[in-house]
């Protein structure tokens, strides 16, 4: 297995953590080893490189140093975007000002002279893995879900620093969700700013950013859209109300589209396609299926009643048992969750298999989506066992 050194970021340890599972499970199963660097330290990204020149580049300078000196290593996977640039950016200046160089050595405490690649995720994929090797390992392909490959404007700009392939029209992720069986589709912004590091002062330039982006990917054919910064993804994904409250005409193409999406599938394919998927996952996995398609799931349980669908005690099972092992491995005292009356039950007995002294002491409703009323005789519990 091949090492890499890592460097997740501020993003993907707090924002983005399901970027840093997904990036970590993915390097495992296609056979690279990713090392974290011990003790990492923010890149400075949101302000120091536009407020001090100096921290801007000993900071990246300083993760460099630690991969090639403490971890022997020649080369650094960093999938946030914005990171990726200030690591660039800051071997790229090392090397063409001796005098930051000097000063950068004095603030870090020892020199940094360069050999460290530095990948972000899209060439983790395309380069570090390899194309073909890639689709090689794919077991379970799209099957042609068209989509707009988003570099953003760090990833590919300035070249001079990037060393881009081509920074005005790259391919590389193109080729890359392609060996996953998705279709690329040709369009006219991927390394358009989204306006993410304006997003909490200029609001409105940012809606029109996005705007322009989102329309042009559906424009040319696009079902989704992928982006390879957690930052980029996180301003298209959430902006997307307040376009539609800006522009009703957006708003109704989405929701053509959207029926036009539920209307291609039918109640049985869905269900069908995530029971596969939970019995041939990994209980990571299962936890992540089970939580973003809870939305669908309870959707279509409205129309077709959940005690007729055998999916319903998959889901419902495993989320209690999920939820009574974080409750028995927590050390605090006191616990507050929201959950689902009518769970009540399945959680109590979860808890009861893992310890039989659990007992419940009292029951107060504090907010239900159905009345309390409504839910009289569900909520049978199991005889609390003497402890």
């Amino acid at each position: 297995m091949t090492a890499l050194a890592y460097y997740p970021g501020c993003s993907l340890h707090s924002t983005a953590t399901e970027m840093d599972e997904s990036f970590q499970a993915t390097c495992t199963r296609l056979g690279l080893e990713l090392r974290e660097i011990p003790g990492w330290e923010c890149c400075g990204n949101t302000a120091a490189h536009s407020t001090n020149r100096l921290l801007a580049a000993a900071l990246p300078a300083n993760e460099l140093a630690k991969v090639k000196d403490d971890m022997k290593l020649d080369a650094v996977a960093v999938p946030c975007a914005a990171c990726f640039s200030r690591f660039m950016t800051a071997a790229h200046e090392l090397t063409e000002d001796a005098h930051l160089a000097a000063d950068v050595t004095e603030v870090v405490g020892r020199p940094y002279t360069g050999g460290v690649t530095v990948w972000n995720m899209v060439d983790v994929y395309h380069d570090g893995v390899g194309v073909e090797a890639l689709k090689a390992k794919v077991r379970k392909p799209f099957g042609g879900l068209k989509v707009a490959c988003y570099y953003g404007c760090l990833l590919t700009r300035p070249p001079k620093v990037t060393l881009a392939e081509d920074p005005e029209y790259p391919t590389h992720m193109d080729a890359v969700v392609e060996a996953l069986g998705c279709a690329p589709v040709e369009w006219g912004y991927k390394t358009d700013c989204c306006g993410a590091s304006l997003a909490l002062c200029e609001q409105e330039i940012v809606v029109a950013l996005t705007r322009k982006i989102l329309e042009n990917a559906r424009e040319c054919g696009a079902e989704a859209l992928v982006a390879a910064c957690p930052l980029c993804q996180v301003n298209l994904d959430t902006r997307q109300g307040d376009i539609a409250k800006a522009d009703p005409s957006f708003a109704a193409a989405v929701a053509k589209k959207r029926k036009a999406d539920n209307s291609s599938a039918s109640e049985d394919d869905i269900f069908d396609w995530i029971g596969s998927s939970m019995k041939e996952s990994t209980e990571g996995q299962q936890y992540v299926t089970g939580v973003l398609c809870r939305g669908i799931v309870s959707r279509t349980f409205s129309s077709s009643g959940p005690k007729d669908n055998p999916l319903h005690p998959v889901i419902l099972d495993f989320r209690n048992r999920y939820l009574a092992k974080r409750i028995v491995e927590s050390p605090a005292d006191k616990i507050y969750i929201t959950y689902g009356g009518a769970h009540l039950p399945g959680v109590v007995e979860e808890l009861r298999k893992l310890n039989p002294n659990w007992k419940l002491v009292s029951i107060k409703w504090m907010r239900s989506i159905a009345a309390p009323e409504n839910l009289e005789g569900t909520l049978s519990l199991i005889p609390a066992r003497n402890p």
